[in-house]
């Protein structure tokens, strides 16, 4: 993972790194991205978790459930999610995404009739049906 750095591209002056892109500097990299560390990566993660009120792991495996979770909850079509994520199986891409309370209670007020189906692409959307 790269992040662009202060200063590249010839824009301004070139200022000396910040704190958190680390002492190695870009590695003789010429495109203007400083490379990421998986440990830095870690530090910035349990920062956030902290800051957050979460049990503090620094572990960013989450965001790739996070990333698939959202997308199911926006109506994303598996096969999507699945291309996405760069799974090459279905099954595993299921074990991603989970559902928030709201989207199981959504789901049963479909059987209920309260909503209305509409086909779009191998999901489905939802919409309100006014009452009369």
């Amino acid at each position: 993972m790269y992040v662009r750095s202060p200063g590249a591209g010839g824009v301004g002056p070139k200022r000396s790194a910040p704190s958190w892109v680390g002492a190695a500097g870009n590695r003789g990299r010429t495109d203007g991205y400083e490379k990421v560390s998986q440990v830095l990566l870690n530090k910035w993660m349990s920062r956030i978790q902290r800051l957050a009120g979460l049990k503090v792991t620094g572990g960013i495996h989450i965001l790739r459930h996070t990333f698939c979770s959202r997308l199911a909850m926006a109506g994303a079509p598996a096969k999507a999610v699945q291309e996405l994520a760069g799974h090459q199986h279905l099954s595993t891409t299921q074990r991603y995404m989970h559902l928030s309370p709201a989207a199981k209670s959504a789901a049963i007020r479909m059987l209920e009739g309260t909503t209305q189906e509409v086909q779009n692409g191998d999901g489905l959307e939802t919409t309100k049906i006014s009452s009369p």
